[in-house]
């Protein structure tokens, strides 16, 4: 089954478009698209694009996860969307708030390149990632077009699926957030904050998140047998943006309690000129735990 949204949002008729459209690959036996339509990215500008739409058949599990993008593609995530959102088949600017209002990690990469088949969703035996009946969803897609034309573009992500009965553990996207940062001009800045998860979990992913200012990124698993470094990028990287490291574990390997407390550190080097913020730099550690039955998002912003 396949997933399109029927509306587009307007299109120019100025000869200078160049059209980046894909027709992209079908979805696994038995999985499903998620697809935005075609949208314009203005010469020389970066843009938010975001799709609305509600999972409208029976609770699936998700095991397979395939982003597919057009030129120019920064970034793209399938996020929770909320009843206040707009109506399903809507596509609308965003990038004043990039898409980060009011929703949650929906479905979150537990690899940091392809698998053979395509997955960028591995998750280990018997488990899955639970997508509800009238689950609400939106697609951001965030594109950087350096070219003097105007670009024609769009995205998907095709998604493979178990049945509900067949699921042994459900997994689900954890965001833990600083909030927005400030980040003063002239040198080395360190914030830190903790997180919990709301019942016993294993981790299968972690993976930090800053910008280009970054400058080391921890996270810190304060347990009651003792406190233990599980992440760590000592030379955060400017492209660590889009493709951060992401470590990955099988169930029962890394353990929390609700007892037990993720601490996550962003240590930035602002020489800019000026004190940084949201959207300029975030500080955020996100990956897949199990068992949770939902998103999971904690952090000082709430």
């Amino acid at each position: 089954m396949s997933l399109f949204l029927a509306c587009s949002a307007e299109v120019s008729n100025d000869p200078s478009v160049l059209d980046l459209t894909r027709n992209y690959a079908p979805p696994p036996d038995g999985g499903f698209q998620l697809a935005t339509p075609a949208v314009e990215v203005q010469p020389f500008s970066e843009v938010f694009w975001c799709t609305y739409g509600t999972w409208t058949e029976a609770d699936v599990g998700v095991d397979f996860m395939q982003p597919l993008f057009s030129a120019y593609n920064h970034h793209a995530f399938v996020q929770s969307a909320t009843i206040e959102d707009p109506p399903d088949g809507t596509t609308i600017e965003c990038t004043e708030d990039a898409g980060m209002v009011d929703t949650q990690p929906l479905f979150e990469m537990s690899g940091s390149s392809l698998t053979s088949d395509g997955n960028y969703l591995p998750l280990p035996p018997d488990t899955a990632i639970r997508l509800n009946e009238g689950q609400r969803w939106v697609i951001e897609s965030h594109f950087v077009n350096p070219t003097p034309d105007i670009l024609l573009v769009n995205t998907a992500f095709n998604f493979g699926t178990i049945p509900v009965e067949e699921v042994l553990y459900w997994a689900s996207a954890y965001e833990f957030d600083l909030g927005p940062p400030l980040i003063p001009d002239g040198g080395l800045h360190t914030e830190e904050f903790e997180c919990v998860f709301p019942n016993t979990v294993s981790l299968i992913s972690l993976s930090g998140h800053m910008h280009g200012a970054g400058d080391s990124f921890t996270v810190d698993l304060l347990g009651q047998q003792g406190d233990s470094r599980i992440y760590e990028v000592e030379e955060w990287q400017e492209e660590y943006r889009d493709y951060p490291p992401i470590l990955t574990w099988d169930l029962g390997e890394v353990e929390l309690t609700t007892e037990d407390a993720l601490r996550i550190t962003c240590t930035w080097n602002n020489n800019t000129g000026l004190d940084l913020g949201f959207p300029d730099e975030m500080c955020t550690a996100k990956g897949l735990a199990a068992p949770l039955e939902g998103p999971v998002d904690c952090g000082n912003a709430d």
